[in-house]
């Protein structure tokens, strides 16, 4: 397969690590009324790009529904929309039907770029509720990978260490572990706008770094911007809408290379002059 961070030099990567930027303070808000909601869609407008990801009730891109979703614009500044907490005494939050009715112009537009750590679930999420993502300019899991596919795991969590020394808040922190885990529709408000804003937030801070390291090498951009980035939308299609498959061309197929792999394996007995495992 393709492993385009090879390009990198791992000093590149140390060296990216340990110029990390200061930490900007924290300024988190929950979205909980009409008025906060038009002020963060226009600011959303406004915005040159806007890192966005979605809190879900599964992981499974094909049934996941949205809690809720966190916006974040300028690092240390981010928001987080709950839509779907249903916990006993949880608080009043926005209709999830009306709120996502209003939010798809402006996600659905190219006008609007967005970054996303891992974007193309966010999308699959959106297209369960009838919202296809437009927009879709910057992803920073893919810029990790392109940067370096080695130096690191590319989630999240892994890349804000290494690339920003910011020890994140785990999912495992607001839900717990195990048999005890509650699903983040259960996760109270607090809670949730902590982690969830600081999805956005080090999102965007991760695409700062690493796009702006990126820039400085032009073979590992043009594999970023002209094979990595450009796929998103296609893949998210396929898998979407699935693959159609010619089964009786797949039977035929199926049974020629199994018939030239025992040729092959004959003449390989041949040549070593006796049977032998191939495997």
């Amino acid at each position: 397969g393709r492993d385009p961070g090879s390009l990198a030099a791992p000093e590149e990567t140390h060296s990216l690590a340990g110029s990390r930027p200061p930490a900007p303070a924290r300024h988190y808000e929950s979205i909980t009324t009409e008025e906060q909601l038009t002020s963060w869609v226009g600011k959303l407008e406004k915005a040159a790009l806007f890192a966005f990801d979605t809190e879900t009730t599964s992981l499974d891109y094909m049934q996941a529904e949205i809690v809720g979703m966190s916006f974040c614009i300028e690092p240390g500044h981010a928001a987080y929309l709950p839509l779907a907490h249903d916990y006993p005494g949880a608080p009043d939050q926005l209709d999830r039907r009306k709120t996502l009715a209003k939010l798809k112009p402006l996600l659905e537009s190219d006008k609007h770029p967005k970054v996303g750590h891992h974007l193309k679930y966010d999308a699959h999420v959106l297209l369960n509720h009838s919202i296809r993502l437009g927009g879709m300019r910057y992803d920073s899991m893919l810029e990790s990978y392109v940067l370096n596919s080695s130096a690191t795991r590319h989630d999240m969590d892994s890349c804000a260490k290494l690339y920003l020394d910011v020890d994140t808040i785990k999912y495992e922190d607001v839900a717990g572990k195990g048999a005890k885990q509650i699903p983040f529709n259960q996760v109270a408000l607090e809670q949730a706008t902590e982690y969830a804003a600081e999805d956005a937030d080090v999102t965007l801070q991760l695409h700062h770094v690493l796009h702006g390291a990126l820039r400085k090498n032009k073979a590992l951009l043009k594999v970023y911007e002209e094979i990595e980035q450009p796929l998103v939308p296609v893949l998210l299609e396929m898998e979407h809408r699935g693959v159609l498959v010619d089964r009786a061309k797949l039977r035929k197929q199926s049974g020629e290379l199994a018939k030239r792999l025992a040729e092959l394996e004959a003449d390989a007995h041949k040549s070593a002059g006796q049977p032998f495992n191939l495997d």
